[in-house]
């Protein structure tokens, strides 16, 4: 069941009442723009001898959950019209966020409460010269070029993403005591306070941590290596110490094949026995694979579940054509 309500049909009357143009939404945004990567090597201090290396985990090759909870978000932004103002043109998104998080029990998984589920309308405020109507956020973009407007929208939608599933995740936190680890999809620097219970799983996209001359050892660690631990500074003044970890035979594919980053707050033990063991837990969940999803040999199969849960309950670009125009749009 797709799930899709009143929100479309409002941003939908406003651009026909208003004089805009409604756009094909012919892709999801998200696929062709990722955001920047942060540079952070001031702030990244190494531990462990104070320099990148390979350290072999005692993999185990037996199912481990001792990690039964896991969460996932997923964010879907459409180019859905625009307004023509005798410049560039001004656009309009819709963008529809969620947030899961399941659990493993008696041999299956469950769902911890609902998905929760927000949608929106995108417009620069600035651009649109008035005030914005019930249910739009500001992107905040000024330049009017258009690319950085799309831009823009994502990156709005990405914000308000990240503070859907913290809530979420801090409300599941406070019901289960602190005491129960959850892997979460992706990294915790978003979050606005630390959750020392969070696991973060990071795939790719990673900020600039080290030198190319680091960054190729990292790349030749070997099958159940994780690199030296390194730590550090989020936005929010936070500390995080995170590491590389090699969770599939790299032999005949790219570098990065099978390469992870996991992230756990200083308020985690962070001797190397501790980290050995989170690196165990996350090695015991690379199967059963999770093959053909997007970067299959770097994801967990429960966090697949999550993602696949949600993208199959949110509109995909077929049905937000047939809501705008009643017709397949090609």
């Amino acid at each position: 069941m797709t799930f899709l309500t009143d929100t479309l049909s409002n941003i939908k009357k406003f651009l026909v009442e208003s004089g805009g143009e409604i756009s094909s939404a012919d892709h999801i945004e998200e696929m062709a723009f990722t955001p920047e990567r942060p540079d952070l090597r001031e702030s990244t201090t190494v531990h462990e001898g104070g320099m990148i290396q390979d350290l072999k985990i005692a993999r185990s090759e037996t199912e481990d959950l001792s990690i039964r909870w896991f969460t996932d978000g997923i964010q879907k932004t459409f180019l859905i019209g625009t307004f023509d103002f005798g410049r560039n043109p001004v656009t309009v998104h819709y963008s529809i966020i969620a947030s899961l998080i399941i659990g493993f029990r008696n041999g299956s998984f469950e769902m911890w409460g609902q998905p929760r589920i927000q949608e929106f309308a995108l417009i620069s405020k600035d651009l649109l010269g008035s005030s914005l109507p019930k249910g739009f956020l500001d992107t905040g973009e000024k330049t009017g070029y258009f690319g950085d407007q799309r831009y823009a929208a994502v990156m709005r939608a990405r914000k308000e993403r990240h503070k859907l599933e913290a809530s979420h995740l801090y409300d599941w936190a406070e019901k289960t005591n602190y005491k129960e680890k959850i892997l979460v999809d992706g990294s915790l620097s978003h979050l606005p306070k630390p959750i020392p219970c969070a696991v973060g799983l990071c795939k790719d996209n990673h900020p600039l941590f080290f030198t190319p001359e680091t960054q190729r050892n990292i790349l030749s660690l070997g099958y159940s290596e994780r690199s030296a631990l390194f730590s550090y500074t989020t936005p929010q003044k936070d500390e995080i110490t995170s590491w590389f970890l090699r969770i599939r035979q790299p032999r005949a594919h790219s570098a990065n094949f099978g390469l992870i980053r996991p992230e756990v707050y200083e308020g985690m033990p962070l001797d190397p026995g501790s980290v050995d063991e989170v690196s165990r837990l996350i090695f015991s969940l690379r199967n059963p694979v999770a093959y053909p999803s997007p970067k299959w040999e770097r994801l967990v199969y429960p966090l697949k579940i999550c993602t696949d849960f949600l993208t199959n309950h949110l509109p995909k670009v077929e049905t937000i054509k047939w809501f705008l125009h009643g017709a397949i749009v090609t």
